[in-house]
């Protein structure tokens, strides 16, 4: 039953949901209540018992936090890991950021690029 609440419900909850950002509480309510139905659907718990215990059981993140870490995960992959090509240039980028910062603050730089003293 979890699994099948898992693909057909929380896929949909997690389908695009970056770009939920910064939309109004009421409106990430209407979604909790949906993933707090389906974790009463699994459990086999009435709807008036509560469903923190049940999302920790059950490993869910809430909706706000399903959010924020799929975000987070964005950000990783693409500073890190998805785009080689890109990586170079985000590198490039932050050493010429520190280069300024070492010209504009007067700090002395050692003999690797990265370290500022």
């Amino acid at each position: 039953m979890a699994q099948l609440v898992s693909e057909f419900i929380l896929s949909r909850l997690d389908y695009c949901n970056a770009v939920l950002v910064g939309l109004p509480r009421a409106t990430l309510d209407t979604l909790q209540r949906v993933q707090n139905a389906a974790a009463c659907l699994v459990l086999n718990l009435r709807l008036r018992d509560h469903v923190t215990p049940a999302l920790n059981q059950l490993h869910w993140l809430p909706v706000a936090g399903r959010i924020k870490f799929k975000l987070c995960l964005l950000m990783h992959l693409i500073t890190q890991v998805a785009v080689p090509g890109r990586h170079c240039s985000v590198s490039n980028y932050q050493q010429s950021q520190t280069s300024e910062i070492v010209r504009n603050n007067g700090l002395r730089q050692t003999n690797d690029e990265n370290e500022v003293r």
